[in-house]
């Protein structure tokens, strides 16, 4: 009995998955990519096909916080979106920041995802382009991550466009347009 026990003990040892070296699986959708002066992160014209890796629904929405994909207004169904990896970017010594596609029907997302190496985990989420909307309106956000204040951090400009027309009591159509930095 005493020579099965080290047998059973190496066999329990096989069978335990081996920890991620380096972070979540969601991590190696993203190429790790040399980040210039100044990011211009906007979507592509129509028709135009960007680059990326296809992440598998399952994958991308189960390893990042729920919180995280409540704050994209469309996101109504996770199994009908396309999501790609685009690329990886390293921020500073604890963090990266990965930029991430959503297509859900006309709807489009893409964020920017951060990564902390200490903890391990994608700690924040932030919308960097965006279009969407419908017969009355259209949001369209773009944004530049550079160093605005020669600080020597990247800082991040969003800037919104919102577009909407409106039906006035006289039948007559009232169209709207704001252009907000943020």
């Amino acid at each position: 009995m005493q020579s099965l026990l080290p047998l059973f003990i190496l066999f329990l040892l096989q069978c335990q998955s081996p920890p991620a070296p380096n972070g979540p699986k969601l991590l190696s959708y993203f190429q790790i990519t040399e980040a210039a002066d100044t990011l211009h992160l906007e979507l592509p014209q129509p028709g135009e096909m960007i680059q990326g890796d296809t992440i598998p629904n399952a994958v991308f929405f189960k390893e990042l916080p729920a919180n995280f994909l409540q704050e994209i207004d469309y996101l109504a169904d996770a199994n009908q979106a396309l999501v790609l990896g685009l690329q990886r970017y390293h921020l500073d010594a604890d963090n990266d920041v990965c930029l991430v596609d959503i297509q859900q029907f006309w709807f489009r997302n893409q964020s920017l995802l951060v990564y902390n190496h200490k903890k391990k985990s994608f700690t924040a989420r932030i919308t960097v382009a965006e279009w969407y909307g419908g017969d009355g309106g259209q949001i369209l956000t773009g944004s530049w991550m550079f160093d605005y204040n020669d600080d020597g951090y990247k800082d991040l400009i969003i800037r919104e466009i919102e577009h909407s027309s409106i039906l006035d009591d006289d039948g007559d159509l009232r169209e709207n347009s704001t252009h907000q930095p943020n």
